[in-house]
């Protein structure tokens, strides 16, 4: 937590173009955080891709909610938006969808249908460092996009990952969690 890891936030904000980012030990705790700042309730329900990485599953599981999983575009392996509709319930919560090889998710139209129901979107974007959909990097679209640096990630710190977000208080939940609320 040292200057290093402030200086290395402070190039992926300038790099990806959002308020906060906040380094964390994996990308696997990445998107435990983004889910955790939410307050989930048991029973609530966050809606993914059924390909996805385990980490994910096992993220929205410790926060207390349900997987709901929906189907992949056959073309590029990304959420199917149409099925993510049909989803859709009182119980749920947020929208996690995963830039699949860094293959950038149709964000337009995930953005417009979270939207419409008042979900919250968290990227699991562990793959997809330095992609760009429509002029624009993953990172800044959602209201929180996880990213990982695990050796086998398309840049590395050895370890690591962080959540962006633009959102104030999500973001200051999220330096104090990463702390253990230190």
């Amino acid at each position: 937590m040292g200057s290093v890891v402030k200086e290395f936030e402070d190039a992926i904000k300038d790099y990806i173009g959002v308020k906060h980012v906040i380094a964390v030990n994996t990308g696997s705790s990445a998107i435990h955080l983004a889910i955790d700042v939410l307050d989930v309730k048991t029973g609530d329900e966050i809606i993914t891709p059924s390909l996805t990485y385990a980490a994910a599953i096992q993220a929205i599981i410790a926060c207390g909610a349900k997987p709901v999983f929906c189907d992949v575009e056959e073309e590029t392996l990304n959420i199917n938006a149409r099925d993510v509709k049909k989803k859709v319930s009182s119980r749920t919560k947020a929208i996690l969808p995963v830039h699949y090889c860094g293959n950038p998710v149709d964000m337009d139209e995930l953005l417009s249908l979270a939207q419409k129901h008042k979900l919250t979107v968290i990227e699991d974007a562990c793959h997809g460092f330095g992609s760009i959909y429509k002029g624009k990097k993953i990172g800044s679209f959602g209201n929180m996009t996880c990213f990982s640096f695990d050796p086998v990630k398309v840049i590395t710190c050895g370890e690591g990952g962080c959540i962006t977000t633009n959102n104030d208080a999500w973001a200051d939940l999220l330096q104090k969690k990463r702390l253990l609320g230190i």
